[in-house]
């Protein structure tokens, strides 16, 4: 229950494209809600949630990640 949660606030902190959050900003945001987890491990949460919902990450390093400007969230 706590990942599903956890992958829940990730979501809700990523703002549409054009705009973009990178992981350790997602981090920080989660420390903050309560959720302690690894830069390693949030990256490996969006990797996969970006293969279920519409998101995009820019493949800088590091990395950008927003919904995709047509995403209906």
């Amino acid at each position: 229950m706590d990942t599903l949660l956890r992958h829940w606030n990730m979501l809700r902190f990523i703002p549409r494209y054009p705009r973009k959050i990178s992981v350790a900003d997602i981090a920080d945001q989660l420390e903050a809600a309560g959720y302690s987890t690894t830069k390693r491990t949030i990256q490996r949460d969006l990797d996969k949630l970006s293969l279920e919902f519409p998101l995009l990450t820019d493949g800088n390093k590091p990395s950008g990640w927003s919904w995709q400007a047509q995403a209906d969230i």
